[in-house]
């Protein structure tokens, strides 16, 4: 993964599973932070986002391809470039996919590695946590 330069992550089931912090979830930020790579977290639940983001991820959603244009432009950065990051086939990685990104499935969250193969597209990568991403 050392071509990739910029992350975008879910929270949900990625960073962090209900209340609590998934194990190396924040050790992937401090190092995401300490290389000094941009990096955006989206998230569809109010409980952890402003409530302007909660309207719109609501009103989008994964996996409108406006959503993932308007996170590379906020960015500023191209999806040859970034990888997304998410626990759900059907959502995040199928985004990524679609906006021409490399993709990372982490098993953290809700879907299994059994589950891959019902899908008609792959991750770039599957990881069971984002402890796993290398930098």
């Amino acid at each position: 993964m050392e071509s990739v330069k910029h992350f975008i992550t879910d929270m949900d089931g990625v960073l962090v599973k209900g209340m609590q912090m998934i194990p190396g979830a924040g050790r992937f930020i401090s190092r995401l932070q300490e290389q000094g790579r941009e990096y955006l977290v989206l998230t569809n639940n109010s409980l952890y986002a402003p409530r302007d983001l909660a309207h719109r991820l609501h009103t989008v959603g994964k996996p409108n391809p406006l959503m993932m244009r308007s996170a590379l432009n906020y960015l500023d950065v191209h999806s040859e470039d970034t990888v997304m990051v998410g626990d759900r086939m059907e959502t995040d990685i199928v985004a990524g996919v679609e906006s021409g990104m490399r993709t990372i499935l982490v098993l953290s969250g809700v879907t299994r590695r059994e589950d891959i193969d019902r899908f008609p597209y792959r991750p770039s990568w599957v990881l069971d946590s984002v402890a796993e991403i290398e930098l």
